[in-house]
């Protein structure tokens, strides 16, 4: 059975070296959010170029369907995002590396299930492979801006306890 002054000490440290869960949840979202509103940026200048019109109309649609899309991926990282409350020593790494790969690992099963329950032959579309590209740039953007504000939110966290 646990005292009431061990369970303070474990909150009082937990709370001393990282940021809440709500703040990591937060933090996520609008990694997310950011992520999808550049590659949506990319895709309208790209639309523009090629003479399409409405390029703010075109870049609100291609970030909402970037965001919407990259939302299965999302919940496949929040275990993870919620439990990780720092950026220390070793935690960095393996948020990047499954920051990174969830994205391009989410389409890719998701190609091999298609490509192997089709009754048909179906092979691999320049477009497929697109999007693996495009999943990659999202988790890739999402995860650093994810780990920076991390980091800048437990350096927070830290200076205001010592104060």
């Amino acid at each position: 059975m646990y005292g009431t002054a061990q369970l303070t000490g474990i909150q009082a440290k937990a709370k001393m070296t990282g940021t809440s869960k709500r703040q990591r949840l937060t933090y996520s979202v609008v990694s997310l959010a950011f992520a999808a509103s550049v590659c949506g940026l990319s895709f309208a200048i790209i639309d523009g170029y090629n003479g399409k019109p409405g390029p703010l109309v075109s870049c609100f649609y291609y970030s909402l369907e970037i965001f919407v899309c990259s939302l299965p991926g999302w919940v496949l990282a929040l275990p993870i995002v919620l439990l990780v409350a720092d950026t220390r020593a070793w935690r960095v790494w393996v948020l990047l590396v499954v920051g990174f790969g969830i994205g391009p690992l989410l389409m890719l099963s998701l190609g091999a299930y298609v490509s192997l329950t089709s009754t048909t032959l179906v092979t691999w579309a320049p477009e497929a492979k697109r999007l693996v590209l495009l999943a990659a740039t999202v988790s890739a953007v999402t995860t650093l801006l994810h780990l920076a504000l991390l980091g800048h939110g437990s350096k927070r966290a830290t200076s205001s306890e010592i104060v």
